[in-house]
């Protein structure tokens, strides 16, 4: 319900401002560049000798070629349909699309933010590979942007995606889906989808 100001009451084009300004993430904190520590993924490619840990017992990242470790690591993470999705207390979900037509987001049928994980979960776990140790991440993390679809069905969710991840992931993004309705007379002036080429970086 909109609130009363000396005028009246505000206009539904303000309402949903300050709805965006409630439900928008916090930002990324600043990274401090520590003496001695290398930080983020390289961008294209490996950069083994800049990791900070090596592994010898591993045969998975000593004996494989660094060509054929990137093989696998794009079929592990890439060519998927990642739904983007507002949840509960300002945060962003990721969702693994089927592909079929139970998916509830690609129907519609989802409202957002979504309150209960269990309506949206997931059997597949992007991150679990990721995390498994520093050269992995370091090697795989740009496949997990630039080789899947990410899905917005939320006029708001992709200008709150931008500030939530490092800036070399955001430009490694190469297919983006967006799916927006705006029925009856509902404009949104006043919110995300006006500023959608400024986000993606137009400007």
């Amino acid at each position: 319900m909109a609130r009363l100001k000396k005028g009246g009451v505000h206009s539904w084009e303000d309402v949903l401002a300050q709805r965006y300004q409630n439900d928008k993430p916090s930002s990324l904190p600043r990274y401090r560049r520590r003496k001695g520590n290398i930080r983020g993924p390289a961008p294209r490619g490996l950069e083994i000798s800049q990791t900070p840990d090596q592994q010898p017992e591993c045969l998975l990242l000593n004996k494989l070629p660094p060509e054929l470790r990137l093989v696998i690591w794009e079929m592990v993470l890439g060519g998927l349909r990642l739904h983007i999705i507002q949840r509960s207390k300002r945060r962003l979900g990721c969702v693994i699309c089927p592909q079929e037509d139970t998916c509830d987001i690609c129907r519609g049928v989802l409202q957002q933010p979504v309150k209960s994980t269990e309506t949206c979960c997931s059997n597949v776990n992007l991150i679990s590979l990721l995390v498994s140790c520093k050269q992995i991440y370091r090697e795989s993390i740009h496949l997990l942007y630039s080789s899947n679809t990410f899905e917005f069905s939320n006029t708001w969710s992709l200008a709150y995606l931008r500030p939530t991840i490092p800036p070399n992931q955001w430009t490694a993004i190469r297919k983006v889906d967006l799916k927006w309705a705006f029925p009856g007379h509902w404009l949104p002036s006043k919110d995300s989808v006006k500023s959608v080429e400024l986000v993606w970086g137009t400007d």
